[in-house]
Order: C-alpha cells, then sequence, then structure tokens
C-alpha cells in the first residue's frame, strides 16, 4: 500500500498478493477511474477509486463509489 496525504483525503494504492489456504489473489489497482481510492477522514470505507483482483480462474474489479453508495463488484472468468 502507498499512499498520499490530502486535505481531509487519504489516496491510497492498494497493490500485492493476498494469501489464503487454498492460494493467493493478486491486487492491483485500475487504471479507470482512477489509480488511487480515497479514505476520507470522516468515511467510513474506501471511496472513489478501484482495484483488479486475479485468482488461478477468475478476476474480480471493484470500483469504489462516493458517499455511502455501495462498491459496483464484476466477476468474471479470467
Amino acid at each position: 500500500m502507498d499512499s498520499e496525504l490530502g486535505a481531509g483525503v487519504e489516496n491510497l494504492s492498494l497493490s500485492g498478493r493476498v494469501f489464503m489456504t487454498d492460494g493467493f489473489v493478486e491486487v492491483t489497482p485500475r487504471t479507470t477511474p482512477t489509480t488511487r481510492v480515497q479514505l476520507i477522514e470522516t468515511s467510513t470505507g474506501l471511496e472513489n477509486g478501484g482495484v483488479i483482483m486475479l485468482g488461478a480462474t477468475t478476476q474480480a474489479s471493484v470500483i469504489y463509489n462516493g458517499g455511502s453508495n455501495p462498491p459496483n463488484v464484476t466477476i468474471a472468468p479470467r
């Protein structure tokens, strides 16, 4: 994780591997809508950005929406 602090906002770039008992998932930043997700000072979760998660056979795209909107998740075969 890499972060840039701004006025009341932390911009995060998330990448790496998440290990589980049956393997791992590669996590990379989305290039659109932005390469960084935001953690706003008064927020309880990530906003305004996204990540791609790649498994052995499946790909998931997660786009974090602003405010109280839930993230948009798309899962498809790799």
